[in-house]
């Protein structure tokens, strides 16, 4: 299946003081789109603090707990492209992806 992102889901270049203001962007897209509830958005904060979602140089894949999936309305996409700027547990994060997804569903807000 191929989608692709609408421009308002794609933040490039910007500045973020912290990796909290980087999940909260991302969140507040995904709200704002009706890809999920505030509940999961908040839900973002829940995982990163249990574990960090920086998954390899660069990058993380900030995302919600399991038990928010029911907070998920559809698939959802954002991509955030930052200075990087210790946004990763004092590791470097240049590419942001936030996802909210459900198994169940196969539509994305995109």
């Amino acid at each position: 299946m191929l989608f692709s992102l609408p421009s308002d889901h794609v933040l490039l270049n910007r500045e973020f003081r912290s990796k909290r203001d980087v999940i909260q962007v991302i969140g507040d897209i995904m709200v704002r789109f009706r890809g999920c509830q505030p509940a999961y958005a908040r839900a973002m904060f829940e995982k990163e603090d249990q574990y960090s979602t920086w998954i390899t140089e660069g990058v993380a894949l900030p995302h919600g707990t399991n038990q928010a999936k029911k907070e998920v309305l559809r698939n959802s996409v954002v991509s955030c492209r930052s200075q990087g700027r210790g946004l990763g547990d004092g590791k470097t994060v240049h590419l942001a992806i936030g996802l909210a997804g459900t198994a169940t569903k196969n539509t994305c807000s995109c």
